[in-house]
């Protein structure tokens, strides 16, 4: 969010001698708001509340509610919810939380470990706190947060453990900082379904061990540390479950990666974290202080549920859909994305089938475009997701060409593309108010058809967006830039492992339907 164009200390400053605490009300334009508050605009057009005149005013004939609508245009508030919000201080351009300081003063509560005091630190000792107020992170593109912590991380080079996390049990959907002396490393990560993925600053291990200033922060969409007030450092690695290590070449778009993980987990742009520590990562250190100061958090409001919760998602696809082999079989996303948000769905997936219907029953019984029929559409789904499957392509099936019509009787659906619009218009015509999001697949190199299938969707792919629009949304996953994790894939090259997955093809589908559905 942008910062107001006026300044609003002096604002704040007025209102806290007031003391005014404002729930509902008249326009800002004049008018008494309940709580006895009234507000006024004076003749050279600033804001008088209470007959005290603030430096809050209006510019070229626009009232200050105008003008800071302009600066924010994601403010959704009318004007008597803005003076509320004003008043009350949610407005500020920062908030700041104080967990440690003074070596003594300790914000959460223990609940388990031991905490324990010196004239300069807090000791945690295998601990695990739960905040008093729990630490809301920004992580839209304009927000801007730091942590600022001084002590030893990990004394006498053990310890550390994740000295933040947005809950203390589970593992999935858990946001956390934390540091590893043996992978030399601070991070901050996310764990879905059992997986972890840290996004890694290179340390020393001795600068773990000793006394220092650390500052994790995150501007201008890129996460960034700094020790002792030092050079900025860039993440270095992406580690996925201890094990899993690739180089980032990127941090910015390493950043973006772990920004849309987070998003996925938490269904918004903020993620509000609870604890000192979790259940599985206690923490041992020593802090002389342990501060957080964020932009604005007005906008990010803790939500009961997470918004795809109440979704219905219908797949359909072959063996990728349906989770082939190795620590997948019979799991794919669809099950983990419905274990994380809660969402309702129906898979329809059978290994080796293809898009296209092939005139023999064996096969022809079995393709997507009979398959679709299993579905109760009575339910009005919010999304179908189709595979674009890569046995079509293997099995040299027709590719057909994108038509003119929007008639589902009307399409060949013996070819790719004929199959592919015969779902989407049934559907349509179905349940009018269904999505269809059409998913490439993650893909080696090494695969005989993979030019031809990245042929296929740089072209035939992006001719359907256009000519079906908002009816269609495209999850392309061969394209996709991402930090790339061999065990992503399994062996074949073709098929997810569970890992993949979790930390690729979910945080990927929900960010899509986050944006666009």
């Amino acid at each position: 969010m942008k910062n107001p164009i006026l300044k609003l200390g002096v604002l704040f400053s007025c209102i806290a001698i007031m003391a005014c605490g404002v729930a509902c009300g008249e326009s800002a334009s004049g008018g008494m708001l309940q709580g006895g508050n009234r507000v006024e605009i004076s003749d050279d057009g600033y804001l008088v509340i209470d007959g005290i005149k603030t430096n809050f005013g209006a510019e070229n004939g626009k009232s200050a509610y105008e003008i800071y609508c302009e600066e924010n245009p994601d403010y959704k508030g009318n004007e008597a919810q803005w003076m509320n919000d004003l008043t009350s201080g949610k407005l500020a351009t920062q908030k700041e939380y104080s967990l440690i300081s003074y070596g003594r003063n300790l914000a959460a509560t223990v609940q388990t470990g031991t905490v324990s005091y010196s004239d300069t630190e807090v000791r945690l000792n295998n601990a695990l706190l739960a905040l008093h107020e729990p630490v809301v992170l920004p992580v839209s593109p304009s927000s801007e947060w730091k942590i600022a912590f001084k002590g030893t991380y990990m004394p006498g080079g053990t310890g550390g453990g994740q000295i933040l996390t947005s809950y203390a049990g589970g593992l999935n959907g858990r946001v956390y900082l934390g540091a590893n002396s043996g992978n030399k490393v601070i991070f901050l990560g996310v764990c879905v379904e059992g997986q972890y993925a840290n996004y890694c600053w290179s340390i020393e291990p001795e600068i773990l061990r000793e006394n220092h200033e650390f500052e994790v922060s995150f501007r201008d969409g890129e996460y960034l540390l700094t020790i002792d007030g030092g050079e900025t450092k860039h993440f270095t690695s992406v580690n996925i479950s201890q094990g899993n290590i690739t180089s980032v070449s990127d941090s910015k778009v390493a950043s973006s990666e772990l920004t849309t993980k987070i998003r996925a987990v938490t269904g918004q742009d903020y993620v509000k974290m609870t604890h000192i520590g979790a259940e599985s990562h206690k923490c041992t250190n020593n802090f002389e202080y342990y501060h957080v100061t964020t932009s604005s958090i007005y906008h990010y409001r803790e939500m009961a549920t997470h918004p795809l919760k109440s979704k219905t998602i219908f797949y359909l696809g072959s063996s990728v859909t349906r989770g082939h082999g190795g620590d997948t079989d019979g799991t794919s996303f669809a099950e983990i994305t419905a274990r994380l948000t809660g969402n309702s769905y129906q898979k329809e997936s059978i290994s080796g089938t293809t898009l296209a219907y092939k005139d023999n029953e064996a096969t022809g019984s079995e393709s997507y475009v009979t398959r679709l029929n299993n579905f109760d559409f009575t339910k009005q789904p919010d999304i179908l997701v189709v595979q674009l499957s890569t046995n079509d392509f293997s099995q040299n099936v027709a590719y057909g060409s994108v038509s003119i019509s929007t008639n589902f009787e009307s399409f060949d659906k013996t070819t790719v593309t004929g199959a592919i619009e015969y779902i989407i218009a049934k559907v349509h015509e179905m349940s009018p108010n269904t999505k269809v999001v059409l998913y490439t697949c993650p893909l080696n190199f090494d695969w005989g058809k993979y030019v031809e299938y990245g042929q296929y969707i740089q072209t035939t792919v992006s001719e359907l967006s256009n000519k079906w629009g908002n009816t269609l949304e495209v999850l392309d996953l061969y394209n996709a830039k991402y930090t790339q994790i061999s065990a992503y894939m399994q062996s074949d090259g073709l098929h997810p492992t569970k890992m993949g997955y979790a930390q690729l093809f979910v945080p990927n589908f929900i960010s899509l339907v986050l944006d666009n559905l």
